[in-house]
């Protein structure tokens, strides 16, 4: 009976210790686990982009923005985008023609290409400074080419949010981890305006909608209030964005003038409460205006408001300081192919487009552009010379970008 407990205690002491075995291989196993798991999020925080900082931002090789002996370089660009719309109905908007069942026939092959062709525009911006003709991949990791892709990209005619998502988290856009506001108008067709910035240069401190008349069934004005850090006085600064898309010109200038009198009203009312509230105030105007610099809604705008108009003309008094002789590959295109405007109606190049910055930004500009590649141009059979590549031109699909080119504005702070 006594050699039977033996037995038995000797096997429960095996077990005892082959329980101890198991949970140390365990434990050892969750620490092996642990420090796996340490060496890879630390090798991956360093290939991310970085939290962003007010006083310390790592931008390329050694380049930090505390060092007040350089400026912050920061590209802002405008682009009406022509009609980027969802595959979704909106039922209470009038969007059947960009639907599958519409006349469009705007399936997901469609939506897809267009929003792989709006992110190469805009993937192709630095390659302006670089002198090439395409994209390149987007590097995370701080260097010169994430350094000059676009800090803010308004845009007009895009429909929803969902739209925004696609275009920043499904295309080769994702590694700039743009951020998105649209605003939510009273257009017919539903198309709104929008906006991208990159948290990493600036910061959202609020946004809002203007909207203007709801007899007009426009589009709002899209307001945004950003802080810049500043490295050469090492605060920051305020800048307010105001996003704009203005009635077409749709029964004739004449007959439209009055409506986008209306809206230009809607906006001086709101700049003059910014500059009551904050005399210092940056603020960049920018927008498809429907209208050119010689119209009297601009001419009010830039002669009693104290706005600058960009590009200024040759013979202006801020042409010279603002617009240096910058040779880029957009540069030499226009002049190749006789580009003087973003839009081109019946044969002639007009600037629908415009940009407008406060006087207290002049000397922060380095100088603006219109932005062109040989790939978002076609040759006019009708017309002769070159036009945008546009996604219809009529009821045809062409399956191109936009019938605009987009604006460019650099700016150091």
């Amino acid at each position: 009976m006594n050699h039977f407990h033996q037995v038995l205690d000797i096997h429960d002491s095996i077990k005892r210790k082959r329980r101890v075995a198991h949970c140390f291989r365990f434990f050892l196993s969750v620490a092996r686990f642990l420090f796996i798991a340490t060496v890879v999020c630390s090798v991956f925080n360093s290939c991310a982009p970085f939290p962003c900082s007010s006083n310390h931002i790592l931008i390329s090789g050694n380049y930090k923005l505390n060092d007040s002996s350089q400026g912050l370089p920061m590209t802002m660009m405008w682009y009406n985008v022509e009609n980027l719309f969802d595959t979704i109905d909106n039922p209470f908007k009038n969007d059947q023609e960009f639907l599958p069942s519409g006349s469009k026939q705007w399936h997901r092959y469609k939506y897809v290409q267009k929003l792989n062709h709006l992110s190469e525009v805009i993937a192709s911006i630095p390659s302006d400074q670089l002198m090439t003709d395409t994209a390149l991949p987007i590097p995370n990791d701080g260097s010169n080419y994430w350094q000059m892709m676009p800090a803010v990209i308004g845009m007009c005619e895009v429909e929803s949010k969902q739209c925004l998502d696609d275009l920043t988290n499904r295309t080769m856009l994702k590694p700039m981890h743009y951020r998105s506001i649209i605003t939510h108008s009273s257009d017919a067709r539903g198309i709104n305006i929008a906006l991208l910035y990159d948290p990493m240069k600036l910061r959202l401190i609020k946004s809002y909608s203007l909207h203007v008349d709801s007899t007009l069934h426009t589009r709002d004005i899209l307001v945004a209030e950003m802080s810049v850090f500043n490295p050469k006085s090492l605060s920051r600064d305020s800048l307010y964005l105001f996003l704009n898309h203005w009635p077409s010109r749709r029964g004739g200038p004449k007959v439209s003038e009055q409506k986008r009198i209306r809206v230009e009203q809607v906006l001086i009312n709101e700049i003059q409460k910014v500059r009551r509230k904050n005399k210092t105030a940056k603020m960049i105007v920018m927008g498809d205006f429907n209208t050119y610099a010689s119209s009297k809604e601009l001419s009010i705008f830039t002669r009693d408001y104290l706005m600058c108009r960009l590009p200024a003309e040759p013979k202006s008094t801020i042409h010279n300081k603002m617009f240096p002789s910058v040779e880029t590959r957009s540069k030499i295109l226009c002049d190749e192919y006789a580009i003087t405007g973003s839009y081109l109606y019946q044969g002639r190049w007009g600037s629908l487009d415009h940009v407008f910055i406060s006087p207290n930004l002049v000397e922060h500009v380095e100088y603006s552009t219109l932005f062109v590649r040989d790939w978002m141009l076609d040759k006019g059979k009708r017309l002769g010379g070159y036009q945008p590549r546009r996604t219809y031109l009529g009821p045809r699909y062409i399956g191109g970008y936009s019938d605009h080119l987009p604006l460019l504005l650099y700016l150091t702070f």
